[in-house]
């Protein structure tokens, strides 16, 4: 229902949008009503109700009736209609109601906002009207009393309960026919005299035959009314109005016998004929005076009635059921009387007035009769005399004169009965099931009469003083004792006493509490024969409640005498030789504390309440003084003891900072010397045990009495202990001078009688209190420098350490609200701390070391007692909690006397504070803080220090340092929290006082230090926090530049606000007339339709309303980019946050400090909460949090609203799987990038969205709740509690991406978790939570280990160091304990072991370290001495893979690439996997577990499982063709179903690999792939086809005769494979395939031609042998590059290339791109080569081209080329030409230069940014070429095989040398694992000492590819393993797969292999066998170096 209300509050805001949402309500209503619209005629037919109604169906048409009350006009007289005739359905169907229960509240809820509506709008009090009337003429149609005694239905009687509640707006004809229909139906009946009916039920009269609506319809007796003239008045007058003349007759005795349901009616009849009178002059209601005097008549006889029944005339009582019904029946008589009098104008006639005094005599005679009736007891009884006497009250108002004085006679007898009724046995009262009343207490029906007194008394004292002050002497002469009273006489004066005191406690009037003091006081001095002990306690009692009201001489005549008669009772009870009875005892020990205690509880505030103060600490001091030297055995404690009550309540409430005489400070003074004194105090908490030296025998009974009283146990009433708190509350500073020290010697010594055992002349006594003093002080003080101290100053600061100590322990410490110091504005922290009262202590002069060192003590330990309290209350505290404020009270005093004048107050309050601040870090960022720590940079130095410009500036320097280290501390713990108060503080800074506020603030700021680790998800969100709002989130969290453009930016937005505000009320200020701007036309348009009157005049809007108007159009502007994100799209950014800038401006314009926002401004915070989360970008969740954090510093109470939006979003964001949450494969990073050559799955192609994007979005959201964690975990509950809503994702596994970028960004959420965890109470769900963050930590680890480079050195930092922190908060918090063991199924982890939770716990912290060294590694690449976070577990490794197994498989297994060099995890996984085959098929990583060389060799029947094997990466399943496997069936089986389950372009990568394995494939399943593959792809059939023809035997004649070829066994197989796939070719695919290679073949052999011709003639040969090729058919190819087609031919750009043997040629074509545009022709080159093996180069590039993939995986900034190299033929090839691209020889021809030169003649100087990028791409190619080498170990790099591009970037060409080859015959001369020459480190390290920056990237990004390149180590050996058998030369010689294998480093730790690759690289440098290769090549081939 509450949401059905929200709807309907903003549809009657905005009605131009109601019309679909109210057909939608409409729908949910009774399908009946909603499909036709019911008439609202009084004669229309009822509709027809469905068989049951439902609580929909009710809110439903609740809701409509809310927006016809709340709406402006619109859809009344569509949906009016609608809610009245549901209603009268509703009650007119038994069956519709059925569902509706008896006090049910929809009638009320109904009921007024129809009557509502029917006020404001005439038309629809009419239908209202007339629909109210026909439901009652309906319903007394159907109940009336002809029908029998059936009772009404609880759906009825709930309906009529709610008509007699109010006024009901009938209009005058439907008021005078539902009253007929009353009185016809319910009120008369047969046997009524003058009232006849018909045989028909119709009343005869002779105007019965009339229409009542004065229409024609004459059907039923609903159409008629009874005829008013045939009502007669009833014979029964009465004639004696007093109690006893009321006689009975026959017609009484008739009805009394009426039956219960008869009565009911006749009660509602009463109550709604009762509700209509007030209508009567308004509506024209019913005022026929024959149809009022009927009601008069009827009600007055059921008055009589109740007389007669209530008469004790029978001993038979009718049934209580009967009565209670009479009871409410003739309270609803008594209603209809006192309408009806209210009808006779005041003054009216005699005639007149006698039926007004008869109706209150008549009223009187039934109270008087209840209330001495045998049913007195009743609820039901009271309830009948409250309202009689309410109406006879509201009847002597209206008629003041006429009738007071007969009705105060009356009222007398009631107030005398009630007190005698209260005296009687309790007979009655149990026989009525009732406890009876105690004699002390005042009975319900006293406190009736009472209230009635009252009331007449206010209502008549300015008319009938006299005859008011007469009543009550009357009654307080019947109170007097008067000889020869009896027992049960006594007894009721008695009682009379309490009620006439209570009644002038009712009256409030000044003369008639004067007037009953004056008669109390009397009566009290009396002779004591004729006062008796209880008459005299209750008179004191009574004397004590007249005197609480505060009247001057009431009040000061009451309390002297009560000080008098205690201080007699005092003395008296000293003298141990006096006697006295009880009573007098328990007046002295019990009534006179009473009635002081009364009294201050009672008195009000003003000079009365500071009067009795000072008269009550005077008489305690008196008190004090009696008793202080007598023994306490006698009592005398207890004397001052029984007064501390009354004090206490005078002091609650009082300021004790407010000025107070000094007089009355020095009674404080003694009531606390006397209260240290006499052990009054409760026991102080850490008192330690003193014993005073020297003790001597006749003190250890003193010492034993002192210590109880500090250390306890209490020896007192608890009460005193909370009135002694209480009072220390109130109680001022104890200095009263401020000339001497705190206190003078001789005044203290007054307050010891002459000769005390306790005064100053005793040193047992002086002892003593030493001794208490040092207890309470807890021995803090040396004992030696107390015996300096002298007796009586020990206990006054014994008195101040009670004091103080209790008050600081009171509430913690501080102030109630309204209790602010004076001088201080509202809401000032400064003025809700006590610690200023003890600190005045401290400023007292003159103090003597051993007394500062006691204050000091005192100070100390009160503190401690204030944050204990706090520390209390702050766990249970709640949101809103004055807790939180009072510690930030505390905090702000402390600051500020940390700049006190005396240097010791001042390390006072610094010590203090960090005890503070360390036990409340949340103080660090309360906004009250903040604030007072900033102002306090302008205050103006102290009085003290004008005259001292040095110490002025001294003190500055210490508050600005103070402040600094303040401000860093809490940006270290809540920094975005932070950043949002400075900007609250900046945007300030213009209305600060004062000259040099910002000067100082701003270097204050410049110079804090701290904040959050850089690059951490602290730090980003921090710097969003800080710059987000300017577009992107610049510059460093801490810095003032970004505080002051945040500040800047708010400043600006909420300045266009107030600008815009400003305008329209300029604009409708000025001229109702003047037309607004074009902007602000468009603006009122949005809520035109709001704004329109009845008449349809334009009305302007309200300022409030403008701002609504705003809001919308925000809204709607916020809607729109939000719909536009959900839709896949991405909102413009600038108007993104121009948006929501100007939103939040507004809102917080609109809506200061107030936490319910209207439902406009609900709409627009849960927009700004969800449009940068759609958005869902890094600049969008940049502006979310500025937004956010700028709402939660400058609205605090909106913190709540906004943080449940947020993590409503956050767990959409969960739903949808986005950032964070994605677990789409193709957004997992580095595996889904490298599939299916790499990595198992087929490749998705790109992610439709940037997952890293999403993450670092996600890590600036992650940021802001952390931040918001750590505000929220000290105190914040509800905070708290929300923030516990992100982890609910945890249940729902796999919750979390695997996407390597994310490793932080999880961590840090899984950290979090953690915290979450830590700070919640032991629970069950707390413990599920923490097992479930911890799964969700492991299932982290069941991918293998990845790379992603950042490009952010800080950033991966942070990454591994949020590892870090994880695993310490695993080690140092619950970690594996918190959940507990759970024997059998775990919710989590399944079947639980002993020890499990330790075993994973220890798992996991090692496996999170060993991550955490990875990610150290990679951001820390050149840290060679690095220390290592990994730990080994303490249980063996076998253990660690069986708990890794018991949580998941994929875990146990990826433990084998994490800790590759670890055989016992290789054993104990291989085992596992051994013995779980068939639970594993769907995991393709646990494929080389069981699929082994020794499992092929002995046939296992584990290779069965192939078969449904979940199929692997190309480069695994191409590993399994090699001959270890020995081409076993089933596994070629798999291979191929692995192959088939790719397209052929991901399987064409590998196809020099796939025709090597044809040499295996025994059983031509390869073949058969290779043959289907081909038919369903051209391009895989020519790329096969050509890398056939490179495997074919030499032609005849071209074999060297020197070097012979061995037989291949591919000979024979390449040639028959082709030819099966030429001959399968369609013939369209046939002609494709004869035109390519023709060409290519064509131009291949010119390389052949010009072989035999001179080099200097070859490039003229070329042309001429171009001129008969050409291109044919439009389709033809680049063979290097398939998705280029060739255009033509350059036939003049043939070149003949240098080469000693060779012919190569270089030819260039026009191509241009397969799908592109036809007309964007560009140019390719291609070299053709002629007896030269290009397969080698081939497989170079291979490795090449997989290491550039892998490095784009992990994002690294490397550059490799792996240009096209396609074998065509034996000897033959085509090799892609690099564009764009100089060889290094090339370049030398030119210029002499070396390369650091020739970049700065082609790029510019050095330090531009030309040079600057050329230098960077040389620095990432050479990197990534150094990786490349470092594997296939190329030789032969001579500058002419080094290309330079126009970019600046390495590409090395030409692979005949790699692997264990190189050129002159194997010597290996150049022994460097790459090139990296002199002129080439002279780019790389201008320092020439490998100490420059350049060189750290350069190492560092080698270092980086490879560690990348070993991940997929096993890909790329398999790649090159398939090769072996194929002849290369790179495979003659050596070992060269084992060597492989061992540069990969597979056994070192990632720290170890990047040592390994630094060294590498430094052996690299300049290497002299390089430059001398350089020389031999530049002598033999004239190669320029």
């Amino acid at each position: 229902m509450d949401s059905l209300k929200e709807l309907v509050d903003v549809l009657a805001a905005q009605p131009s949008t109601a019309a679909p949402r109210l057909r939608g309500i409409l729908s949910l209503c009774s399908p009946a009503l909603s499909a036709k619209q019911p008439s609202a005629t009084k004669n229309a037919p009822l509709p027809h109700s469905p068989p049951e109604v439902t609580p929909r169906q009710l809110d439903s048409v609740l809701a409509l009736a809310r927006f016809l009350a709340a709406s402006q006009g619109q859809f009344r007289q569509q949906l009016l209609p609608y809610v009245l005739g549901f209603l009268r359905a509703l009650l007119v169907s038994p069956a519709a109601t059925a569902s509706l229960g008896a006090k049910s509240p929809f009638f009320p809820q109904i009921l007024k906002p129809l009557f509502d509506l029917a006020c404001i709008d005439a038309e629809s009090q009419k239908s209202i009207s007339g629909a109210v009337a026909e439901i009652l003429q309906e319903i007394t149609k159907v109940t009336q009393l002809s029908q029998g005694e059936e009772p009404l239905l609880p759906v009825v009687q709930e309906f009529l309960a709610a008509l007699g509640e109010g006024p009901v707006p009938l209009l005058g004809d439907d008021a005078e026919h539902v009253a007929k229909w009353l009185h016809e139906r319910w009120i008369g009946n047969p046997s009524s005299p003058g009232l006849h009916l018909r045989a028909n039920g119709q009343p005869n009269g002779g105007e019965h035959g009339k229409q009542a609506n004065g229409k024609g319809d004459t059907d039923g007796p609903s159409s008629r009314s009874p005829s008013v003239a045939s009502l007669s008045e009833s014979g029964d007058e009465i004639s004696e109005l007093h109690l006893g003349a009321s006689r009975s007759s026959d017609s009484l005795r008739a009805v009394v016998d009426e039956g219960p349901s008869v009565i009911e009616r006749r009660e509602w009849a009463f109550r709604i004929f009762a509700q209509l009178l007030p209508q009567a002059r308004v509506n024209g209601g019913p005022d026929d005076a024959h149809l009022l005097g009927a009601f008069r008549d009827r009600a007055s006889k059921q008055l009589k009635m109740m007389v007669h029944t209530l008469q004790p005339h029978t001993s038979e009582l009718p049934p209580r059921r009967d009565v209670e019904a009479r009871f409410l029946a003739s309270s609803a008589a008594g209603q209809v009387l006192t309408g009806l009098a209210a009808l006779e104008p005041q003054g009216a006639g005699s005639v007149r007035m006698t039926s007004v005094r008869q109706a209150a005599n008549l009223l009187l005679d039934v109270v008087d009769a209840a209330v001495l009736s045998k049913w007195r007891h009743l609820p039901s009884c009271h309830r009948l005399v409250d309202d009689l006497l309410t109406c006879l009250v509201r009847i002597t108002s209206a008629h003041p004169g006429t009738l007071t004085r007969d009705v105060f006679v009356r009222l007398r007898s009631v107030v005398l009965n009630t007190a005698i009724s209260q005296s009687r046995s309790a007979g009655a009262a149990e026989w009525a099931g009732e406890l009876p009343q105690e004699a002390d207490q005042i009975s319900p029906l006293a406190r009736c009469a009472l209230r009635a007194a009252a009331a007449l008394l206010h209502d008549t004292w300015p008319q009938d003083e006299a005859v008011c002050l007469t009543f009550m002497l009357a009654l307080g002469s019947n109170a007097r004792p008067q000889e020869g009273d009896s027992g049960t006489t006594v007894v009721w004066r008695r009682n009379l006493i309490t009620l006439v005191a209570e009644l002038a406690l009712e009256a409030g009037l000044p003369k008639v509490a004067e007037a009953v003091a004056s008669g109390l006081l009397e009566t009290l001095q009396e002779p004591t024969g004729a006062v008796t002990g209880p008459t005299r306690l209750r008179l004191l009692d009574a004397l004590a409640k007249v005197a609480g009201l505060g009247v001057g001489t009431a009040y000061r005549e009451v309390v002297v005498l009560l000080v008098r008669l205690y201080l007699t009772h005092v003395q008296a009870s000293m003298d141990s030789a006096s006697t006295a009875d009880s009573s007098h005892r328990l007046e002295g020990d019990e009534a006179l504390p009473a009635a002081f205690l009364h009294i201050a509880q009672s008195l009000p505030e003003g000079e009365q309440r500071a009067d009795c103060r000072v008269r009550l600490l005077a008489l305690a001091s008196d008190v004090g003084l009696i008793v202080e030297s007598r023994d306490t055995s006698a009592g005398g404690p207890k004397c001052l003891g029984r007064l501390l009550p009354a004090i206490a309540e005078l002091c609650r409430g009082w300021s004790p900072e407010a000025a107070v005489p000094t007089q009355e400070l020095k009674l404080f003074r003694n009531l606390w010397f006397y209260i240290a004194l006499l052990g009054l105090g409760p026991p102080l908490p850490n008192a330690a045990p003193s014993v005073p030296r020297p003790l001597t025998k006749g003190t250890a009974k003193l010492v034993n009495t002192s210590m109880r009283a500090v250390t306890g146990p209490y020896a007192y009433p608890a009460v005193w202990i909370e009135a002694v708190e209480t009072i220390a509350e109130g109680t001022p500073p104890l200095v009263v001078s401020s000339t001497q020290w705190v206190e003078d010697e001789e005044e203290l010594t007054a307050l010891h009688q002459p000769g005390s055992r306790s005064g100053s002349g005793s040193e047992k006594a002086a002892t003593l209190q030493r001794a208490a003093l040092a207890s309470a002080l807890a021995n803090k003080v040396d004992a030696n420098a107390l015996l300096t101290i002298s007796g009586v100053k020990a206990t006054y600061l014994l008195a101040v350490a009670y004091l103080e100590m209790l008050r600081l322990s009171r509430l913690g410490g501080v102030l109630p609200p309204g209790l602010q110091r004076q001088g201080l504005a509202a809401g000032d922290s400064r003025g809700t701390s006590w610690l200023a009262c003890t600190f005045k202590y401290l400023e007292a002069p003159n103090l003597t070391d051993q007394v500062r060192a006691c204050l000091e003590a005192i100070t100390s330990r009160a503190f401690s007692s204030a944050v204990s309290t706090l520390r209390r209350a702050a766990a249970t505290a709640g949101e809103e909690s004055v807790v939180h404020d009072a510690i930030a009270g505390h905090a702000c005093f402390l600051l500020g006397a940390t700049t006190h004048f005396i240097s010791t107050v001042a390390d006072v309050a610094d010590r203090l504070l960090t005890h503070l601040r360390s036990s409340f870090p949340e103080i660090l960022w309360h906004p009250r803080c903040m604030t007072y720590i900033l102002e306090l940079l302008g205050r103006a130095p102290s009085e003290n220090l004008n005259a001292d410009a040095q110490a002025v500036l001294q003190s500055q320097r210490a508050l600005q340092e103070r402040v600094r280290e303040w401000l860093s501390l809490a940006i270290t713990l809540a920094p975005v929290t932070m950043q949002g108060l400075l900007q609250e503080h900046l945007q300030r800074l213009q209305q600060w006082p004062g000259p040099l506020q910002s000067g100082d603030l701003l270097t204050v700021l410049a110079g804090v230090q701290g904040g959050p680790p850089p690059g951490g998800i602290l730090a980003a969100a921090t710097s969003a926090a800080a710059a987000g709002g300017a577009g992107a989130a610049k510059g460093t969290s801490d810095g003032v530049s970004a505080g002051i453009l945040a500040a800047t930016i708010k400043s600006k937005y909420a300045g266009e606000v107030a600008g815009m505000r400003r305008l329209y009320q300029t604009l409708t200020g000025a001229s109702a007339t003047s037309p607004p701007g074009q902007a602000l036309s468009q603006l009122l348009s949005l809520g035109s339709a709001k704004y329109v009157s009845a008449e349809g005049a334009k009305t302007g809007p309200s300022a409030e309303d403008f701002d609504e108007l705003l809001v919308l159009r925000f809204v709607s502007n916020l809607e729109h980019c939000r719909d536009q994100a959900q839709k896949g799209g991405r909102p413009e950014q600038d108007a993104l946050r121009e948006t929501c800038l100007r939103g939040a401006a507004l809102l917080l314009a609109s809506n200061p400090g107030h936490s319910q926002l209207r439902p406009p401004y609900q709409r627009l915070l849960r927009l700004l909460a969800w449009c940068p989360v759609l958005v869902f970008t890094p600049a969008s969740l940049e502006l979310g949090v500025f937004v956010w954090t700028w709402l939660l510093s400058a609205a605090p109470p909106l913190t709540l609203r906004l943080l449940a939006e947020l993590t409503d979003a956050w767990l959409h964001c969960a739903a949808t799987r986005r950032g964070l949450f994605s677990t789409i494969p193709a957004e997992q990073g580095e595996r889904a990038l490298l599939r299916p050559q790499v990595t198992p799955g087929e490749s998705e192609g790109p992610p439709v969205r940037d997952p890293v994007e999403a993450i670092h979005a996600h890590r600036l959201w992650l940021g802001f709740f952390q931040d918001r964690f750590q505000v929220a975990r000290h105190g914040r509950r509800e905070q708290l509690a929300l923030l516990g809503r992100l982890f609910s994702p945890f249940a729902r596994p796999p919750a979390l991406t695997r996407h390597p970028a994310a490793a932080g960004t999880v961590f840090n959420y899984l950290l979090l978790g953690l915290e979450y965890c830590a700070v919640r109470s032991h629970s069950p769900a707390v413990d599920l939570l923490h097992d479930q963050i911890l799964r969700a930590a492991l299932a982290w680890f069941e991918t293998p280990p990845a790379w992603y480079d950042h490009r952010d050195v800080l950033l991966e930092r942070a990454e591994a160091g949020a590892l870090v922190e994880f695993a310490r908060a695993l080690e140092r918090g619950p970690g594996q304990k918190r959940g507990a063991e759970v024997k059998g199924k775990h919710p989590v982890w399944g079947m639980e072991v002993p020890g499990g939770a330790a075993r994973r716990g220890q798992l996991l912290a090692s496996l999170v370290r060993h991550e955490a060294d990875r990610l150290l590694t990679w951001a820390n690449p050149l840290k060679q001495d690095a220390v290592q976070n990994f730990r080994l577990p303490a249980f063996s490794w076998g253990e660690a893979v069986s708990t890794a197994w018991a949580v998941s498989p994929r875990l146990a297994i990826a433990l084998v690439s994490r800790f590759p060099s670890i055989a016992p995890i290789h054993t104990a996984v291989t085992s596992l996997v051994a013995s779980h085959i068939p639970s594993l098929i769907g995991v393709a990583e646990a494929l080389p577990f069981f699929v082994t060389p020794a499992a092929v060799a002995a046939d296992s029947p584990v290779l069965n499982q192939l078969v449904y094997w979940a199929p692997c990466s190309i480069a695994q399943a191409l590993d399994l063709l090699t001959p270890a496997f020995a081409g076993h069936p089933r596994v070629m089986a798999y291979v191929l179903r692995v192959l088939q389950g790719y397209p052929p372009q991901s399987v064409m990568f590998f196809m020099p690999q796939l025709v090597q394995a044809l040499r295996y494939d025994h059983g031509g399943l390869i073949e058969g792939y290779l043959m289907a593959a081909a038919q369903d792809s051209n391009l895989f059939a020519h790329r096969l086809i050509w890398q056939l023809q490179g495997e074919e035997a030499p032609p005849p004649g071209e074999a060297d005769p020197k070097h012979p070829v061995a037989p291949n066994a591919l000979w024979d197989i390449v040639g028959r494979v082709k030819q099966r796939i030429v001959d399968g070719f369609s013939p369209e695919a046939r002609s494709v395939f004869e035109r390519e290679f023709h060409l290519f073949d064509s131009i291949t052999a010119i390389s052949g031609k010009i072989k035999p011709l001179p080099k200097e003639q070859r490039r003229a040969a070329i042309k001429p042998a171009l001129e008969g090729i050409e291109v044919e058919g439009g389709d033809c190819y680049l063979p290097t590059a398939p998705d280029k087609l060739v255009v033509g031919i350059q036939r003049d750009s043939g070149v003949a290339l240098q080469s000693a043997a060779k012919a190569p040629f270089l030819l260039a074509f026009d191509v241009r791109d397969r799908t592109g545009d036809p007309s964007a022709v560009h140019t390719q080159g291609c070299i053709f080569k002629e007896g030269d093996d290009c397969r080698q180069d081939v497989l170079a590039l291979q490795v090449i081209s997989l290491l550039r993939d892998m490095f784009a995986a992990v994002h690294l900034d490397l550059y490799l080329c792996p240009y096209g190299v396609l074998p065509t033929g034996y000897e033959r090839g085509i090799i892609e030409m690099v564009p764009n691209t100089r060889s290094r020889t090339q370049m030398g021809e030119v210029t002499d230069h070396g390369l650091f030169q020739m970049y700065q003649q082609d790029y510019g100087p050095v330090g531009s940014a030309a040079f600057e990028a050329a230098r960077n791409n040389f620095i990432v190619s050479s990197a990534g070429y150094a990786v490349a080498s470092l594997l296939l170990q190329p030789k032969d790099r001579h500058n002419g095989n080094l290309l330079y591009d126009n970019k600046g970037r390495l590409v090395h060409i030409d692979f005949g040398f790699i692997l264990e080859i190189s050129p002159g015959g194997n010597m290996r001369f150049e022994s460097a694992d790459f090139k990296l020459s002199h002129e080439m480190t002279q780019l790389l390290d201008p320092s020439g000492a490998m100490r420059s920056d350049s060189w750290a990237r350069f190492v560092s990004l080698c270092v980086k590819g490879y560690l990348a390149a070993r991940v997929h180590a096993e890909a790329i050996i398999s790649t090159v393993n398939l090769m072996v058998d194929s002849g290369l030369p790179c495979f003659s010689r050596g070992d060269p797969m084992g060597n492989l294998r061992k540069r990969l480093h597979l056994e070192m730790t990632e720290r170890e292999a990047a040592n390994f690759m630094i060294a590498t690289c430094e052996d690299a440098y300049n290497k002299w066998t390089t430059s001398g290769y350089d020389v031999i090549q530049y002598l033999q081939q004239d190669i320029q170096h």
